[in-house]
């Protein structure tokens, strides 16, 4: 009677239960699958063209793809918000390199970063952007070119990070927030914003123009070494 009738009706919300699960695994399974087929695509087409070009003995094009290929596996590698300064600093000479031939060598690069600091733990996607602003707001006239210098120390335990370039100082009463700001800030101010998120109070995002002159951007943030990174960063956040 009502208990057969109770049974049934747990049953068939048991099944109805296992099959909502079933096609929720299976529509994760299909944007894994997904996500994995257009940056494979993006791979090959990349390989396709840098082939053409080499065929072709256009040797500087082929190696701009190489970099940009270069820079989207970079970018698509996994899920993970966080890298090393080491791989940060391989995607910027990536970009770079892409600039330099675009410039036709008017841009140089400086790096000069201590191999101590090469391991800590970062957020995907800072340096490229600060470099990338150097570039694309610093200079007056950008196909005159310019030196573009990173450099990076670890000082009381924190690294420090410094972009600068030999073009215009900062505007009067420049600064970058998260609200509204000017154009050139917009991809400082989420490198800014990203790494606040991550590092909380411990880390500084500093603009100042040096003696020297041109425009620099400092980051600091504490040294997590890249496997304890997560242990660390409950500690930032107790």
């Amino acid at each position: 009677g009502n208990s057969f009738n109770r049974m049934l009706e747990r049953l068939e919300a048991l099944i109805q239960q296992l099959y909502i699960e079933k096609q929720a695994r299976l529509e994760a399974q299909l944007k894994t699958l997904h996500e994995q087929i257009k940056p494979h695509f993006l791979y090959n087409a990349l390989l396709i063209i840098r082939s053409t070009a080499m065929r072709s003995g256009d040797a500087e094009t082929a190696a701009m793809v190489q970099n940009l290929s270069n820079i989207l596996r970079y970018v698509l590698r996994d899920d993970q918000n966080f890298t090393t300064v080491r791989d940060e600093i391989n995607n910027v000479l990536d970009y770079f390199e892409i600039v330099r031939a675009g410039y036709e060598n008017a841009f140089v690069l400086e790096v000069d970063v201590d191999p101590a600091m090469l391991n800590a733990v970062i957020c995907k996607l800072t340096l490229q952007p600060l470099v990338e602003n150097c570039v694309e707001h610093g200079f007056d006239n950008p196909s005159e070119g310019g030196r573009i210098r990173l450099t990076g120390r670890i000082v009381d335990g924190r690294v420090s990070l410094v972009v600068w370039d030999d073009g215009k100082p900062w505007p009067e009463n420049f600064s970058v927030s998260d609200e509204e700001c000017p154009s050139e800030s917009i991809g400082m101010a989420n490198v800014r914003r990203r790494m606040a998120l991550t590092f909380g109070d411990a880390c500084a995002f500093h603009i100042f123009t040096p003696e020297e002159g041109g425009a620099a951007v400092e980051l600091t943030f504490p040294y997590r070494f890249g496997v304890d990174f997560e242990d660390k960063r409950r500690e930032i956040y107790s």
